[in-house]
């Protein structure tokens, strides 16, 4: 495998990782009660249903993060379709990471807009 896949195999899961922590996961990666989730009464309880099933997301893609992560650890080449979804999957990571980190600074925590 080439260091750039492990690169950005690396940057996936570190991206992975801090969005579940900033999104208020424990360490074990378990979903919060809904009672602890959003207190906005802005937000819809559509809105409430999509942050859980985001936060549901997340955890299973860390989970699939620390397997690749042991898998790749014994792969020697990686076919091209593979790092280039790997790569597309880093970059829609980064993309919510930024967009979101740019409206919570901009309207103190602006997480709550619809997408």
């Amino acid at each position: 495998m080439k260091r750039d896949d492990k690169n950005k195999i690396a940057s996936l899961y570190e991206n992975a990782v801090y969005i579940a922590k900033i999104s208020d996961l424990s360490p074990e990666l378990s979903v919060q009660p809904a009672d602890k989730m959003i207190t906005d009464p802005q937000v819809t309880e559509k809105d409430s249903e999509e942050v859980s099933m985001a936060k549901a997301d997340l955890m299973q893609t860390v989970k699939h993060i620390q397997s690749l992560m042991s898998i790749l650890d014994n792969v020697q080449n990686l076919e091209g379709w593979v790092a280039a979804k790997i790569t597309l999957a880093a970059d829609y990571i980064s993309s919510v990471t930024g967009y979101l980190e740019y409206k919570q600074s901009e309207e103190g925590c602006g997480c709550d807009d619809k997408f």
